[in-house]
């Protein structure tokens, strides 16, 4: 009887990183959603976990499809610096819209990607560009929500 083993695959050291770098952006969404939604001063707000149970719902999903089916197969490809500079890219035009809690996820998986194509050589600048664009990204997201905290609870005189 002859047997045959399948070849094995060896998490590269990025690839190990996902399911933490998943965890740290629903946590980073959660966070500063929460803050935005409980720690309103404005008077008459509405302090309802309802919009918080929906962005965080909406960060969720986000979470799932990117560190669930984007990094991973891109990890396994070749276009880690062009995905990670898309996905950076995203994340830093959805400041705009902050309060939708997806720029952690999409910021946060752009600079994995962009670490893993520095890693492994992979257009290298193009990585580092995506890198520094996703901690803009998460830069202007806590910035945004940190000047939103301090106007509406009427902070350093704003």
């Amino acid at each position: 009887m002859t047997t045959t083993t399948a070849p094995s695959r060896s998490a590269t050291p990025t690839s190990r990183l996902v399911a933490p770098a998943a965890a740290v952006a629903l946590v980073t969404s959660a966070a500063f959603t929460a803050l935005g939604v409980f720690a309103d001063g404005t008077d008459g707000a509405d302090h309802s976990a309802g919009g918080f149970l929906v962005v965080l719902a909406v960060a969720a999903v986000a979470v799932g499809i990117v560190f669930g089916l984007v990094v991973p197969r891109t990890l396994a490809g070749t276009r880690s610096a062009a995905v990670g500079l898309g996905l950076s890219i995203t994340g830093l035009l959805l400041v705009l819209v902050f309060w939708s809690g997806l720029t952690p996820p999409l910021a946060i998986a752009g600079m994995l990607l962009g670490t893993h194509a520095r890693r492994t050589g992979q257009r290298a600048g193009a990585g580092g560009t995506a890198v520094a664009i996703g901690a803009l990204a998460l830069l202007g997201y806590v910035a945004v929500y940190v000047s939103d905290w301090m106007a509406t609870n009427n902070l350093a005189g704003m």
